[in-house]
């Protein structure tokens, strides 16, 4: 390890030597060794020597230190001393050292650049690309990147690496380097008071080291540091982690204070940190405490509006304090900001928007929501949404219940939807720039490959519908497809839409989506419950769908129930659950571990839990609320037919009556091979429904001694079969 590089992985540099007393210390520590490594290094190219620091400084404060010295910043005003230099840096002669770093040169007079020793710059061919440019008067020190040697500007508030240089024969001074004006703390009037034996209240006053002084404000930064237990969040959620420390997000007024922040975010392990800034809806930023919006500081370029979804302000930490706007759901550090002895109040939870949705749109208890038939590309999604009303987008997706009123919308659409999600910088983010709290992607996903090789890469996605009704899949967003906008519940709306009722025979029925349903709230056992329905020509509701488990869940919690009866029976003489309408279990929604069969009671029954749309074995002599369903005028549905058809001829296929055909394979493998074996086949995994089926293959493989892989597996808390059918038959050992 280099020298250098050996002091900094200590914590130090290279030893800088003031005196002829500080001299002979260091020759006594050193004395078992013939040579030393110091920080003061002879330049042959130069004829000066050069001190250099890599733990970084503003240019000021490094001048000073130079300074301190008896040298100064390195300077090159001549062509050829120009030249040296560049070859003695891009040829790395001291190892690594930081880009870029200080050198002394600077604007004076708004006009030119000028070196510390009075010199006037003049090697013009050493501007990088678009240099000179001092933003408006903010970039007036100069900066040189290692690398290439070329020089741009800077401001002089950014800490950087730099290099000192001292002049042949000239004698080092004693003076102590400087140092930057230490951080002062807050003192702080807290609402914690006492009472002294005379009945008076006091106040205590106390050291915060968690926030910092300038001028009249304190201030608090906030990076990512697992030991403190501080963590990127978005600017939402970093607004209301500041009001809980007594701030807000940072409004900044000055170019003094944007760069008394930017001195303050080096060591916060981000990027980029949230200040308070926020785009209005009808123009212009605001910040968030109300102050005016009297100062800007963008990055060039800035603010951009990438497709219309960076509402949000942050600030480099290292990018010379500029401002960026952003998406307001990336995780940032974050800058909070408040008055001196004073504090702001705590954030309240925000309250659900009042009004209802139009009779159209599906109401969530917060949102709403609109499915669109027609098929467009993404950019035409957004455009559409967004002009329904000034909180339209394209839908974002927060719950399992907004899911579910989706899902259960999907069972009258045909194709594939648009959501509001898109893939930036690897990250998915949603467009209304609400924080990603939720995600229902199907198997597989999300990916970033074309399904083509001619189509662009995923970064838009879609909701399925059909079997998969609900699932995600990232898509390229130049696809066509139908999509859902959101909006806000209308205020001027105050009575919520009610759903058309079915027929005149079931007048007292309400009909969603495929079927016709009527919620009792009294208790009753699950045959009582059934007898009852039956009595109206309907059952227990029966679910064969994912979409239909969505709209089961639906209906049960909007009736305000906490749990209701379900048709699914567990018939212990064939291990199976069945519906009571005669359906077998084609999908099932178990909740964690179940189903549970107790062995003291056979006799149960499935219940719908709303917190989570679950569902759960209970004994069928518990009393419960139910929904009967009557299902497009038919009482008992036919079961699907058994397919037409023949088994492959070559393969070792075998036909065992049913649906389906069966091949056994003898290979020893994982069960992830295994299934992978049967995708590559076209098929599955076997799953089992019936004990027929299950004896069936019992004795196909009776000639096989060792145990054989099913498709059945443990899925989250709850087991289920690998080809998405319903687990409604047990046979555990």
């Amino acid at each position: 390890m280099a020298a250098r590089e050996h002091c900094k992985a200590q914590g130090g540099q290279l030893a800088v030597i003031d005196d002829q007393l500080e001299a002979e210390h260091l020759g006594s520590l050193a004395q078992n060794t013939e040579l030393a490594w110091f920080g003061l290094s002879w330049s042959n190219d130069t004829n000066t020597f050069q001190w250099t620091f890599i733990e970084p400084l503003s240019w000021e404060i490094a001048e000073s230190m130079c300074q301190s010295f008896g040298a100064h910043l390195l300077v090159l005003n001549d062509v050829q001393e120009d030249y040296e230099m560049r070859w003695f840096m891009t040829r790395r002669r001291w190892g690594y050292f930081p880009e870029p770093f200080w050198v002394g040169l600077k604007m004076v007079n708004n006009t030119d650049y000028e070196w510390l020793d009075g010199s006037t710059f003049t090697i013009t061919e050493d501007w990088a690309s678009e240099e000179p440019d001092t933003h408006n008067g903010r970039e007036l020190c100069v900066q040189v990147t290692s690398r290439n040697f070329l020089f741009s500007t800077a401001v002089c508030a950014q800490p950087r690496a730099f290099i000192c240089e001292a002049a042949e024969g000239m004698p080092l001074t004693t003076l102590p380097p400087p140092t930057p004006t230490p951080d002062v703390y807050c003192f702080d009037v807290y609402n914690n008071t006492s009472t002294t034996e005379d009945n008076t209240n006091t106040t205590s006053t106390t050291q915060d080291n968690t926030w910092l002084l300038y001028q009249d404000f304190c201030y608090k930064f906030v990076g990512i540091d697992s030991v403190r237990g501080e963590k990127a969040l978005g600017w939402w959620e970093s607004h209301v982690k500041c009001r809980e420390d007594g701030g807000e997000l940072a409004s900044i007024h000055s170019l003094e204070e944007n760069y008394w922040i930017m001195s303050k975010l080096t060591n916060l392990n981000v990027e980029l940190v949230w200040i308070g800034g926020k785009a209005l809806e009808d123009s212009g930023y605001s910040w968030l405490d109300e102050t005016p919006f009297d100062f800007v500081n963008w990055r060039q370029g800035e603010p951009n509006n990438i497709f219309d979804q960076e509402d949000c302000i942050s600030m480099y930490a290292g990018n010379q304090g500029y401002w960026n706007d952003q998406n307001c759901a990336v995780p940032e550090g974050h800058v909070c900001k408040r008055p001196y002895q004073d504090f702001y109040p705590k954030h309240q939870p925000t309250v659900a928007p009042k009004g209802y949705c139009p009779s159209d749109w599906i109401y969530t208890g917060t949102k709403c929501f609109k499915i669109f038939q027609e098929s467009v590309d993404i950019e035409t999604a957004i455009g559409a949404c967004k002009n329904i009303s000034s909180s339209g987008n394209v839908a974002s997706i927060h719950s399992n219940i907004e899911q579910a009123y989706l899902t259960s919308a999907m069972s009258t659409v045909r194709t594939s939807v648009w959501i509001g999600l898109q893939q930036q910088n690897y990250r998915y983010y949603w467009m209304d720039q609400t924080t990603m709290t939720y995600t229902n992607w199907a198997v597989g996903e999300p990916n970033l490959r074309p399904q083509r090789r001619w189509r662009s890469r995923e970064l838009c996605v879609e909701m399925l519908p059909y079997h998969e009704a609900g699932r995600w899949n990232s898509l390229g967003c130049d696809e066509m497809r139908s999509y859902v906008c959101q909006q806000h519940p209308d205020p001027s709306i105050t009575i919520p839409s009610t759903r058309s009722l079915c027929d005149a025979s079931l007048d007292h029925y309400i009909s969603y989506q495929d079927g016709c349903y009527r919620v009792v709230n009294g208790a009753s056992t699950w045959e009582d419950a059934e007898a009852e329905c039956q009595l109206e020509g309907s059952h227990l509701i029966s679910i064969k769908s994912i979409s239909e488990a969505a709209t089961a869940w639906v209906v049960v919690k909007e009736s305000g129930l906490q749990e209701a009866w379900l048709g699914l029976r567990y018939h212990q003489d064939k291990n199976v659950f069945k519906w009571s309408n005669g359906w077998p279990g084609l999908y099932t929604q178990w909740g964690a571990w179940e189903p549970h069969t107790n062995t003291s009671n056979y006799n149960l029954c499935t219940k719908l839990n709303t917190t989570d749309g679950l569902w759960y074995t209970e004994s069928c002599e518990q009393e419960k609320a139910f929904v009967c369903k009557y299902e497009n005028g038919t009482i008992v549905p036919t079961p699907d037919t058994p397919m037409e058809g023949l088994c492959p001829d070559e393969g070792n296929w075998y036909d065992f009556g049913g649906s389906h055909c069966y091949r056994i394979f003898t290979d020893e493998m994982p069960w992830k091979d295994a299934n992978l074996r049967c995708l590559r086949e076209n098929a599955d995994l076997v799953s089992i429904h019936t004990q027929e089926e299950n004896v069936l293959l019992h004795r196909a493989v009776h000639f096989i001694k060792d145990t054989l892989w099913i498709g059945l597996l443990q899925k989250r808390d709850n087991y289920g079969w690998s080809d998405g059918s319903g687990f409604d038959f047990l046979a555990w050992a």
